[in-house]
């Protein structure tokens, strides 16, 4: 690979230690005096809440014993005797602490007389949350007696708060993880490839972690967000935003509509339209098959996925050349190229790799040191292209393998497997996993288990619900974001209530970030209005979670008032960096009202927020952001930016756009940057998009990075159902917790 693509696989570990600014605070009392007011403040907006519930479906008298609650629960909140133990160093429920004093719960039930029973929750179940006891009926009596629901009191109750939180030296052990915005603890890569570091680097508006780029580095090498050189032009693109990287991380599943797009050519009937592809893929495959012997191995490395992409298991034998190629990337491509090609004989040849790292029929030799970890991933692509073949019997027997050799890299390659083409058969054995509970021996590292707590999400049952909550509050600073993610989705209607009081208790930003999320995600009225209230109260740095996490909510509910709070929010926004957030967040909030917003930042004297800006119009998915998008691009001068707002325009599918973009291809004067201006074609997917690219490429006119990024985005056209199949890992994930061979084929591959 060329020292000069080295930016395009992000910055060094070094620098994204500093992203979330988390730093360490020494114990003392201020820090105690902190911890009192984030409980004292969870009561004030409880109070508030309470309030405003609607209490028309109760008695006069459960509606006079719902008041005087709600006065008790304030007394308590301005005396502030919380309960305290100096004996736990995360967030710990006490009923009763070895002083004598009692949670609210216990507080509450100690002035309405209920004596047995809170001395019976004392003695039992004094460290245990409230959705550990919902089904108590002498609780419930109670409850009903006073006008409460088991929600509210699950809200109501808050644990021992610990005066400091671990910080980010918990976050990774040695050598285990990637990005980390609090910094991680790991030395970095342990086997950087020979462009530089494999983690990707922070900033607004690349296409990023996610596979939304060009070729540098590898086949379809994304920019990671802002990832470009410290100094020079680009440097104004880096940015410390925790928010910005999870945007990197995620935006593939929001940006790839149109993929394949080559399957809705023209006004054709299905039958013609296939019959025109398949034609299409036959003419290629001999010119993409001529690349394998280009003296670029970015340029081979891509030419292998695509040939596997169109060619299916024809490509078998150029991919078994690529397996024995020189170069690690090349070698890294063609594992990926043999889940991409989805055939029965990748799938054999994956399978054997997966079981020795090696293939026979490419040589005998070793591939990569996390050749079978990358073939298991490859072998989840395989399943999701083809449904047909069903591998989960093997995969099966690889985690039973894993397990006895205690191989904690296959271990979590099986459960990136399971995001990919999730298994009920696999879901068993991931649910048995002793590590998921926080209460059980760690027999595995803080990856495996991260990723094996996010996999609880699709349970609905108490057990696992209170593992989670417990997870949540534990001290391992990485379980707790994964324990959000996975509450994010949990169906049960005792799920929201931990996340909010999490949010409010928690000392550290990234973790308080994904549980908004993971809120938004929870849906409904109550979600909403905490989402907004957060919005108007939090300082700068949660403005911008807030503020997506309520673009996500109405998204997804199509929520008119979710939509009204992001508008009046950037309307009085002075924070920059918050502000490009909001625009980010009324694309994803789908808010067609927001057109004029978008707009006019489309013309800001920041680059940033012309890069949100765009990101935002193409999210809106319509034709009215299309108008806006070609006169910006037209007038754009910086060059970054204009790749922002090519590929938001590629995503958009229209035919028309695709002479501007080969333009772009041909004559911006940065070759990495035309890469990705090669990806935005992809995006764009129309039969002038791959005529133009394919021209170019024949016609030798691209340097080695354009071309790379041209054999890539001709894949993604030519390539069969689905598009972007890889990024459904990093797709909701706590994206602080992957291994660095896992970051390596995020940042890597358009597949």
């Amino acid at each position: 690979m060329k020292t000069t693509n080295l930016w395009m696989f992000g910055l060094p570990l070094a620098l994204l230690a500093g992203l979330a600014g988390v730093q360490e605070q020494e114990p003392g009392e201020r820090e105690r005096d902190d911890s009192t007011d984030r409980v004292r403040a969870h009561y004030e907006r409880v109070e508030a809440e309470l309030l405003r519930s609607d209490d028309s479906n109760l008695t006069e008298a459960q509606r006079a014993e719902r008041a005087r609650i709600i006065e008790e629960l304030r007394a308590y909140r301005e005396r502030g005797e919380f309960v305290q133990s100096d004996d736990v160093d995360h967030r710990v429920p006490f009923y009763r602490d070895a002083g004598g004093r009692h949670c609210s719960v216990a507080h509450l039930l100690d002035v309405w007389g209920e004596d047995e029973l809170l001395e019976r929750i004392v003695a039992e179940s004094n460290n245990e949350w409230i959705a550990a006891l919902a089904d108590d009926p002498q609780l419930k009596a109670w409850m009903h007696r006073v006008g409460l629901t088991t929600e509210e009191v699950a809200r109501i109750h808050a644990p021992v708060v610990p005066p400091t939180y671990d910080g980010p030296g918990d976050v990774v052990d040695p050598g285990a993880t990637g990005p980390d915005p609090a910094g991680p603890s790991s030395p970095g890569p342990t086997e950087p490839g020979p462009s530089g570091p494999s983690t990707p680097g922070p900033g607004p508006g690349n296409p990023g972690p996610g596979p939304l780029s060009g070729a540098p580095g590898g086949p379809g090498t994304p920019p990671v967000v802002g990832g470009g050189p410290t100094s020079g032009e680009f440097a104004g693109f880096i940015s410390p935003a925790d928010w910005a990287l999870w945007w990197e991380f995620n935006k593939a599943g929001f940006l790839d509509r149109n993929l394949p797009g080559a399957r809705s050519w023209g006004d054709e009937n299905v039958t013609a339209s296939e019959t025109r592809v398949e034609t299409k893929r036959r003419e290629l495959l001999p010119l993409i098959a001529a690349e394998l012997e280009d003296g670029d191995a970015q340029v081979r490395a891509s030419a292998v996925v695509a040939l596997a992409r169109i060619g299916g298991d024809r490509a078998m034998p150029w991919i078994e050349t690529a397996l024995q190629d020189k170069n690690r990337e090349v070698r890294q491509a063609a594992l990926v190229a043999l889940g991409a090609a989805a055939g029965v004989k990748g799938a054999d040849a994956l399978l054997e790799i997966a079981h020795t790292g090696v293939l026979s029929s490419a040589g005998g030799k070793s591939i990569l040191p996390d050749a079978k970890a990358i073939a298991v991933v490859s072998l989840g692509l395989t399943q999701v292209r083809n449904p047909r073949l069903d591998m989960v019997d093997h995969v099966v027997e690889i985690l039973g393998t894993a397990r006895e050799q205690d191989d904690e890299e296959l271990i979590t390659a099986v459960l990136y497997y399971q995001s990919l083409a999730p298994s009920p058969k696999l879901a068993a054995l991931v649910d048995n996993f002793s590590h998921i509970l926080p209460t059980d021996e760690e027999d595995h590292g803080i990856v495996v288990r991260a990723r094996a707590v996010e996999q609880l999400d699709d349970r609905q049952d108490r057990e696992t619900l209170v593992a989670l909550i417990e997870t949540l509050s534990g001290r391992e600073l990485t379980l707790r974001r994964s324990a959000a993610v996975a509450l994010g989705g949990y169906e049960h209607p005792l799920a929201l209530q931990p996340l909010m009081t999490a949010f409010e208790l928690e000392n550290e930003p990234t973790t308080r970030g994904l549980t908004l999320l993971a809120i938004a995600e929870q849906g409904g009225t109550k979600s909403r209005d905490f989402l907004v209230d957060t919005l108007e109260k939090s300082s700068s740095n949660l403005r911008p979670w807030s503020a997506i996490a309520l673009g996500l909510f109405a998204r997804a509910e199509d929520d008119e008032v979710a939509r009204d709070a992001i508008r009046k929010g950037i309307a009085k926004e002075k924070n920059r960096e918050s502000k490009a957030a909001y625009l980010l967040a009324l694309g994803l909030a789908e808010d067609m009202n927001a057109l004029p917003i978008l707009r006019h930042e489309l013309g800001s004297g920041s680059a940033e927020m012309r890069l949100y800006a765009a990101h935002g119009l193409a999210l809106l998915g319509d034709e009215a952001g299309c108008a806006p998008l070609r006169k910006a691009l037209a007038k754009e001068k910086t060059p970054y930016t204009r790749v922002v707002m090519a590929q938001s325009l590629g995503s958009l599918g229209d035919s028309k756009d695709a002479d501007a973009l080969l333009d772009l291809l041909e004559n911006l004067p940065h070759a990495d940057l035309r890469a990705q201006i090669a990806v935005a074609l992809g995006l764009n997917g129309s039969v002038e998009a791959l005529d133009g690219l394919t021209a170019r490429m024949a016609a030798n006119e691209l340097p080695s990075a354009a071309r790379a990024g041209a054999l890539d985005a001709v894949g993604m056209i030519l390539g069969s159902e689905p598009g972007l199949v890889l990024t459904q890992v990093s797709s909701g994930a706590n994206f602080t917790a992957f291994p660095n061979w896992m970051v390596r084929l995020l940042i890597s591959h358009t597949v």
